[in-house]
Parts: C-alpha cells; sequence; structure tokens
C-alpha cells in the first residue's frame, strides 16, 4: 500500500462502531532482521512499500481513530523468511549453509529461538499483529 494511513482512515471508516481491525506486517525490529540486515526477507519490495515498528504501527493506528490497540509481534512463520533470507544471503555471495533438509531444520531451530527471544523481548518476533477498535 502507497499510504498506510489513508487505508488505516478507510478501514475505520468502514467499519460499525465497536468493530475491529486486524492486521498483520513485517516488523523491522525482529530478530529476523537484525541477523540479516538487506537480505532480510521481510523487506520484499516491491511489496511492502512502508516498514513498521511495533511503536510506529501503533501511533498510526491511533491517528487512524483506532482505540484499546493490542500489539504482539509473532514467530508463526518465521521458518520461511529464514530459508528464504539465507537464500537471498547467498544470492550475495553468502556460503550456503548446508543441504536443503539441513536447512529446513536449521530454519526452525532459529524459529524457536526467535520464540523464546521474544519472552524477553516483546518486539523480536517476525510480524506485528495489531488489533483496534473503532470507538462506539
Amino acid at each position: 500500500m502507497h499510504e498506510p494511513l489513508a487505508l488505516l482512515k478507510e478501514c475505520f471508516r468502514v467499519l460499525r462502531p465497536g468493530g475491529r481491525l486486524v492486521l498483520t506486517t513485517p516488523n523491522v525490529f525482529s530478530l529476523a532482521h537484525r541477523r540479516y540486515g538487506r537480505d532480510w526477507r521481510g523487506l520484499e519490495p516491491p511489496r511492502h512499500l512502508h516498514l513498521f515498528t511495533p511503536a510506529a504501527l501503533k501511533r498510526c493506528a491511533r491517528t487512524g481513530g483506532f482505540e484499546q490497540l493490542e500489539l504482539h509481534t509473532l514467530s508463526a512463520e518465521s521458518a520461511g523468511i529464514y530459508r528464504a533470507s539465507d537464500e537471498i544471503s547467498s544470492m550475495h555471495g553468502a556460503p550456503r549453509r548446508g543441504s536443503a533438509p539441513t536447512s529446513i531444520v536449521r530454519s526452525w531451530c532459529l524459529r524457536y529461538r526467535e520464540y523464546r527471544e521474544t519472552l524477553h523481548d516483546p518486539q523480536a518476533g517476525q510480524d506485528i499483529l495489531l488489533i483496534g477498535v473503532k470507538p462506539t
């Protein structure tokens, strides 16, 4: 989306009072982004034109009119992100990190590590989950 705030305002407009907005987006503060930098699959140009931190997404939703904001980070899809980020890294000259089965096991280990990290650092998850309510 080119204008995230405009989209949030439109979601706010079409929701009934008390309606909920639920969205997910890649998390710039994720462990995967910290690990891979420019090779992080979450960058996904041109699919993601705007990337958010949890605080920035919360401010944007609040500016769009939403209240009762809940914000979490998730690791549910991160194994695939780790595998894809490894592939991107190898295209930029980084050594391959083993066979396909090894890569799969490694990505699940990294996913588990990310999940464990979110217990201490709630902003470490791959994706941001935001739930907002249109006031009644």
